[in-house]
């Protein structure tokens, strides 16, 4: 069983200064302009987690669960949450500001640029790369995500979700609302028994 009140990085392992806005701008900069097609929960995990430690494992799947129940782009309220939790508001509008303007000025000039490229066999089939590398990012999250969370709650939510979207094909929207309290009642319930 998974100790829910154990953090995964020790404070030794904490950076030893605060996070700082500059931090926060150039992180979510760095992410924003370097994953193409999706993917950005990879990346967060790698930057927040993994590298700079600025959040341990449970609190980044925290965000992200919290992130999906929102309206709007999850990527978007993962770096609000993340922005927020670091440094509070302004934090928060940093972050999102860092992650959001960069790429999508760069996304504009590529589509002027697209347009006037004649279609082509290359275009298309670098596109489909692009998409097929951003699965494989969110493949390996899931899985990152899997070995740390091995507890039986994790795993029997995640299958039946899965097998919801994936083989069922059942809106996300309603996977999701029936997801969230059947989550909280069998965690609940596991914390209780355990």
């Amino acid at each position: 069983m998974v100790d829910r009140d154990r953090p995964e990085i020790d404070a030794s392992e904490r950076p030893a200064s605060p996070v700082t806005l500059k931090d926060i701008a150039w992180v979510n900069l760095l992410i924003g302009l370097s994953s193409f097609g999706g993917g950005l929960v990879s990346w967060f995990a790698r930057e927040l987690s993994e590298r700079r430690r600025w959040v341990d494992y449970r609190g980044l799947l925290s965000g992200f669960a919290l992130s999906q129940i929102m309206p709007g782009p999850s990527t978007v309220s993962l770096t609000l949450y993340f922005g927020f939790q670091l440094r509070g508001l302004a934090g928060a509008l940093v972050a999102w500001l860092s992650l959001i303007v960069p790429p999508s000025l760069v996304a504009l000039a590529i589509y002027v640029a697209y347009t006037h490229v004649p279609a082509s066999g290359v275009a298309q089939s670098t596109l489909e790369g692009v998409a097929a590398t951003a699965a494989g990012l969110n493949i390996a999250t899931g899985i990152n995500a899997g070995r740390r969370n091995r507890d039986w709650p994790t795993i029997i939510i995640a299958a039946v979700v899965f097998l919801a979207v994936a083989v069922f094909h059942l809106s996300i929207l309603l996977v999701v609302l029936a997801a969230a309290p059947l989550s909280l009642a069998l965690t609940w319930w596991w914390d209780e028994h355990e």
